[in-house]
């Protein structure tokens, strides 16, 4: 007589697996970076598109000359075999008021330019964020990503804002001393 042999249920192992053994170390150990400024970066970023309108090449090109104090065309020519601008970044910064002539072309000088107090304005910002020294504003008055006719990449960008901005307040009161 032949045996019939148990049915299995489906995914069930025809021999059960042995024991695991119980004295395993773990021997995980993580050090956290002192300074995770780009956790954000991505929220911060579509933070500005939507405020004041810049795209990420016109946010690294202010980035980039904010410390230049005054700088001439040719300065921007050099600078853009390193970044990848667009050809026209320059102008399009001068006629929307992000960059102005310090001092007209005369002579053999050439013409000299400065960021605006505008530019400064939002580089200081997108640095302040970067290092949670400042909350994105939740209202809609102060962005544009929390107004009632927001698409739905708004509203996506609001829950991760409300994170940045829980992060913000809890790296605060870290910091805080405690009386």
């Amino acid at each position: 007589m032949t045996r019939k042999r148990k049915m299995r249920r489906k995914g069930e192992l025809k021999d059960p697996l042995p024991p695991f053994k119980v004295d395993i170390k773990r021997t995980y150990k993580r050090t956290a970076p002192n300074y995770d400024y780009f956790k954000y970066i991505r929220v911060i970023r579509y933070h500005i598109k939507r405020k004041y309108g810049l795209n990420w090449t016109e946010l690294e090109f202010l980035l980039f000359i904010f410390t230049e104090g005054l700088f001439t065309r040719k300065d921007f020519k050099e600078s853009r075999e390193i970044y990848s601008w667009d050809r026209f970044v320059f102008e399009n910064m001068l006629q929307r008021g992000w960059i102005h002539k310090w001092r007209p072309h005369k002579g053999n000088q050439a013409a000299l330019y400065e960021i605006t107090q505008q530019g400064r304005q939002v580089v200081t910002d997108f640095y302040k964020k970067c290092a949670y020294e400042q909350e994105i504003a939740e209202s809609s008055r102060r962005n544009p990503i929390f107004s009632t006719a927001a698409n739905f990449t708004d509203k996506v960008y609001r829950r991760a804002i409300r994170r940045f901005n829980n992060d913000v307040k809890k790296k605060g009161s870290d910091e805080s001393p405690d009386l």
